[in-house]
């Protein structure tokens, strides 16, 4: 909770506020899009409110794993690959029909 003193908010002029926030403030520049990519974006929006930069900031988050591979799951990629290259796989369809979902 924020006290007002004498200097301001929690002894910080409102100017002084107001002029870090300034500062921190992202530039904004036009894009075009077309007709149906916004709509598109529109409906991919969590809440109306939200701002178009805000959803596409969320869905880079979600298609980019910055984090790194680790060994064990490089190692197991690798195998896979292996396996795939000399023909040890079963075809989707046939898991599926396997599992009685086909």
């Amino acid at each position: 909770m924020l006290r007002s003193t004498s200097r301001g908010l929690r002894g910080r002029s409102l100017y002084g506020i107001l002029w870090c926030n300034y500062n921190f403030m992202a530039t904004s520049q036009t894009i075009k899009l077309k007709s149906a990519t916004k709509e598109r974006l529109t409906r991919l929006k969590i809440h109306p409110l939200e701002s178009y930069n805000d959803c596409i900031e969320r869905l880079i988050d979600i298609i980019y794993d910055n984090e790194p591979l680790s060994e064990e799951t490089i190692r197991r990629l690798d195998e896979a690959e292996i396996d795939i290259k000399a023909g040890k796989f079963r075809p989707l369809d046939d898991a599926m029909r396997g599992l009685d979902l086909l």
